[in-house]
């Protein structure tokens, strides 16, 4: 979560994807990824940047963010049979 911190900020800073890319160290469609996720929620990255950890991994994780699914009755169920 730091890096996207990071290229975000940078590019925040630069307004340019390859100052952005040189100075994260990372692709240029790594950058543009982040910037069009940030870009979906909101068109100010200074907006994203002020959002929590946890709505910021939403933005930019989020099948991850989501709850895992109680597998429990899944697994009580397989214990049984044998």
């Amino acid at each position: 979560m730091d890096q996207i911190i990071d290229i975000l900020t940078i590019y925040q800073r630069t307004r340019s994807i390859n100052a952005t890319f040189k100075a994260a160290k990372c692709s240029r469609n790594t950058v543009r990824t982040y910037l069009r996720l940030a870009n979906a929620r909101a068109p100010d990255l200074s907006v994203v940047l002020k959002l929590p950890p946890d709505e910021l991994r939403t933005v930019f994780y989020p099948k991850t963010a989501e709850e895992p699914p109680d597998c429990s009755a899944i697994l009580k169920a397989g214990s049984t049979t044998g």
